[in-house]
């Protein structure tokens, strides 16, 4: 046997005999118990609520009342139109305005530009019910029309929709060019988008048809008035 193969019988009995140690002194990573494995888990309470499974079983008392409190108020608004969130005054009072434009359609140079401001109640299925005024002032001449309406909006929903019905009905006071002051019926009909809401605000823009059929000799000069109308509002 040559000197080389001497050597390496040598190594080979070493490391049979050296294993056993080894083995012995090598540090074992400690086994994950049960407890240890619970105390890692992780339940979902609610939504955006996440907590170990080991304070999920005694949870405090401070922390159970926040959390039947944070139910209540999403069950309290889950049903609400973005504008529905509580205010200084209740749950049920709404009010806000408009701005806009309406652009003559009848040929009579009768375009306005328009300014109204709403006051009413707002629940599950209705945005807005309730009563309004403006002022609507000729872009082209000194006429003008104060509406007095009743308004009604809605998305038919009991769940927030970002398209709504705007729909207006009420009476014009009408002073037309030189013609004598007269009252005449004022509707509006209109579909409304949402642009940003909040928990106290929402906003919008409508694009509606409004129609005022004059009376009398202002009808015989100007004819009944249509207008395309664009507004853009608030409410709270």
């Amino acid at each position: 046997m040559s000197i080389r193969e001497k050597a390496l019988s040598a190594l080979a009995l070493l490391a049979v005999v050296c294993a056993p140690n080894a083995a012995s002194t090598t540090p074992r990573l400690p086994v994950a118990t049960d407890k240890a494995a619970a105390n890692n888990e992780v339940k979902v309470i609610d939504e955006t609520i996440l907590i170990p499974y080991s304070q999920a079983a005694t949870p405090s008392a401070e922390f159970g009342n926040a959390l039947s409190k944070a139910r209540s108020d999403k069950e309290n608004h889950s049903g609400k139109s973005p504008s529905f969130s509580s205010g200084a005054y209740g749950d049920h009072f709404t009010w806000g305005a408009d701005a806009g434009s309406s652009i003559d359609m009848s040929a009579t140079d009768m375009s306005t530009i328009d300014l109204n401001i709403n006051v009413g109640y707002k629940g599950p299925y209705v945005r807005f019910l309730g009563i309004g005024a403006g002022i609507s002032t000729m872009v082209d001449n000194s006429s003008r029309f104060y509406p007095l309406y009743a308004m009604f909006r809605s998305s038919f929903s009991p769940r927030p929709r970002f398209c709504f019905l705007d729909l207006r009905a009420g009476v014009a006071f009408c002073n037309l060019l030189d013609q004598p002051n007269q009252t005449d019926f004022y509707g509006s009909l209109g579909l409304g988008i949402t642009l940003a809401h909040g928990r106290r605000f929402s906003s919008h823009i409508i694009a509606a048809y409004t129609f005022i059929p004059l009376q009398g000799e202002a009808r015989h000069h100007i004819g009944d008035l249509h207008f395309a109308t664009l507004r853009l509002g608030i409410s709270f």
